[in-house]
């Protein structure tokens, strides 16, 4: 999911906050998985591939990287923050398996970001005649659950 800045994360480099040798350790595992994912992962890499057609490309190496490996204080495996790029976090990710789904997730996050970030979405949203926006509506109001923010553009009627 998309995180805010400095959401959950301890810091990016060594010195954060008592960090010890396991930490150093499960930095350098998941920069490996981080760096494999980049380099192998067909889902990766097609996303990766279609954001750099589009004109979204981004830094995969360097000390100025889209991907970062930080200690997180959330409960999250990482998340995408819009103004710095991919953040995997290293105590909560264990396998190769969990880094490139996390990878691909957020790097689908971050393809529409750069996409549509122009885009008011709120407005798009409500000229959309879309059976899943209605039906969603139609389960949550037989589950009596609140739509909280998504309310008033379900309701909402905009004119041709």
């Amino acid at each position: 999911g998309e995180m805010a800045d400095g959401a959950g994360a301890s810091g990016s480099g060594s010195g954060s906050g008592g960090a010890g040798r396991g930490d150093e350790e499960a930095r350098a595992r998941t920069q490996k998985y981080v760096d494999k994912a980049l380099a192998r992962d067909p889902k990766v890499k097609f996303i990766l591939d279609a954001m750099e057609k589009s004109g979204c490309s981004v830094d995969v190496t360097g000390g100025e990287s889209f991907f970062k490996v930080e200690h997180c204080e959330a409960e999250i495996a990482g998340g995408f923050r819009p103004t710095s790029g991919v953040v995997v976090c290293q105590n909560h990710v264990q396998t190769q398996e969990e880094v490139n789904n996390l990878l691909a997730h957020e790097l689908i996050h971050a393809y529409d970001h750069c996409r549509y970030e122009s885009v008011d979405l709120g407005l798009a949203l409500r000229r959309l005649d879309c059976p899943t926006l209605r039906s969603f509506q139609l389960n949550a109001r037989k589950a009596s659950a609140p739509l909280g923010p998504l309310q008033p553009l379900l309701n909402a009627r905009v004119a041709d």
